[in-house]
């Protein structure tokens, strides 16, 4: 999650004033991502997603519609891609990366990373890379155990 977290009202309250205090249209989100969304309604929502409607590519950490999908299904994930600037935004991309090398280099367990970053554990788990000796991966265990240095 980049950014702190905050409440998100998934069906806008200037446009719902009615849904504004029910539980059913509060989500849990970023406050980077709360703002992107803003009154938007083209933001898939999350509580009706299923697996493989959003995927990774590894290592390039881009996000992507998974193939089984419909081509309006692919069109919705792609808006919301888009919308959110998940793969725009080099601190969301830089973000998932450090999250999945703090992983690989034994910085944070996989029951932890499945915790914190439940998304990115399903798409390792998916593609069966959760194994840290894959090739994929190689190139964190030569960087430095911080990205930033």
């Amino acid at each position: 999650m980049t950014g702190g977290k905050t409440v998100e009202h998934f069906k806008p309250k200037s446009k719902y004033p009615h849904e504004a205090y029910k539980w059913e249209n509060y989500r849990l989100v970023c406050l980077l991502l709360n703002g992107r969304k803003s009154d938007y309604e083209d933001v898939l929502d999350p509580l009706t997603l299923q697996d493989g409607w959003f995927v990774i590519d590894f290592p390039s950490f881009m996000i992507f519609p998974g193939d089984r999908l419909s081509p309006d299904e692919a069109e919705q994930v792609n808006k919301t891609v888009k919308r959110l600037r998940l793969n725009e935004d080099e601190d969301c991309i830089k973000e998932r990366e450090k999250w999945v090398q703090d992983y690989v280099i034994g910085e944070i367990s996989f029951s932890h990373l499945e915790k914190k970053a439940p998304f990115l554990a399903q798409e390792l788990k998916r593609q069966e890379l959760v194994d840290t000796s894959h090739l994929v991966w190689v190139r964190y265990k030569k960087l430095p155990k911080n990205l930033d240095e």
